[in-house]
């Protein structure tokens, strides 16, 4: 099992990805990982650091839990930078693997994700999901990666309010993070397109 070379068979794929250590510390990584410095403070640095604190401190979190346990299953944490979106996967590797030839633990990879023309309207998501309108306004910001805060300030409310529908929405979507409901909403936009036809 070659895990090192691996890592540079996705640069075919156009997926930036890289090796990590337990503590964020970068093994190896494709040319494509070294331009993304939307997301990361400089890419070429031995360690992970992102350009969002927040997030930051929520991915170091992800290593530490995974450091001794046997992971499971893979992370994925949403990211917005200067109007680009992406998802950034951490997939750990078992027990077994991490034996293998390498140190790593995890690996990194960045899928932007590239804004789609969805036509669902807040009408649909509103009756689909029993939304008040207030909270059908906000799913449709969270489809377009509006920020909560973004998103109160486009709705006119408190940040405090937008938490609370972003509550409700995803408790009544049965979803628990943006990129998952953004997923929902996609599946049925597409459904919806393909009964028009």
């Amino acid at each position: 099992m070659e895990i090192k070379g691996d890592i540079h068979l996705l640069k075919y794929l156009k997926v930036p990805a890289a090796l990590l250590s337990w503590d964020g510390g970068i093994l190896d990584s494709n040319f494509l990982f070294s331009e993304m410095s939307e997301i990361f403070i400089s890419p070429h640095a031995e360690k992970i650091k992102l350009a969002s604190r927040s997030t930051q401190e929520y991915f170091l979190n992800i290593l530490e839990k995974n450091r001794d346990a046997i992971p499971t299953s893979a992370t994925s944490i949403c990211y917005s930078a200067q109007d680009r979106h992406f998802v950034l996967h951490l997939v750990p590797f078992s027990m077994l693997a991490r034996g293998v030839g390498t140190e790593a633990t995890m690996l990194l990879f960045v899928i932007e994700i590239k804004k789609m023309s969805l036509s669902i309207t807040q009408d649909i998501i509103k009756s689909v999901f029993s939304l008040t309108s207030s909270e059908a306004k906000l799913a449709s910001c969270l489809m377009r990666f509006l920020s909560l805060r973004k998103a109160s300030e486009f709705m006119g409310i408190k940040h405090s309010t937008a938490r609370a529908y972003m509550i409700q929405v995803f408790r009544k979507t049965d979803t628990q993070n943006q990129l998952e409901l953004y997923s929902l909403l996609s599946k049925i936009s597409y459904m919806d397109r393909q009964s028009d036809n």
